[in-house]
């Protein structure tokens, strides 16, 4: 076992704004041998991603600040700080932050790979080019729900 790359970081942090939260990929494919990406996101209330699928890897959601309402397949649970939630690949879910005041939340993907859709998601323009980060997503095995006609 290679103790050096197991303990490898990022030479950097990566911020990003995608749709107007800022992200901060905390551990990236690159240093995790493809294994998984650890991401912490910033939002206001009411903010979160449209509902979607990813169909290339897990995630467990760790609320870190505020309360979300967490849209896993047809139901929804309220998680205030401190919870842990699991989503699946292949299960459409999303997260909201809810209630007054802004939020945030640390999410684990396994195997890496969503913070390369980030990246390149963070360079478009929403809401301008939405349709073109529906099909960015695509790519990336990512499948949104205002993405279907």
């Amino acid at each position: 076992m290679d103790l050096d790359q197991l303990t490898k970081q990022p030479s950097e942090v990566k911020e990003m704004h995608v749709m107007g939260d800022r992200l901060l990929v905390l551990k990236d494919g690159a240093s995790t041998k493809g294994r998984y990406a650890v991401i912490h996101q910033f939002l206001q209330p009411g903010g979160g991603p449209p509902p979607h699928v990813h169909t290339r890897e897990d995630e467990v959601f760790f609320v870190v600040d505020g309360e979300f309402d967490i849209l896993l397949g047809d139901s929804t649970i309220h998680a205030p700080k401190g919870a842990v939630v699991d989503a699946p690949r292949n299960v459409r879910h999303t997260f909201k932050c809810v209630g007054n005041q802004p939020g945030s939340i640390l999410f684990l993907c396994y195997p890496a790979g969503v913070e390369e859709f980030f990246n390149a998601a963070s360079q478009l323009e929403i809401p301008k080019e939405l349709p073109k980060l529906f099909e960015i997503a695509k790519q990336y095995g990512l499948l949104f729900e205002a993405a279907k006609e």
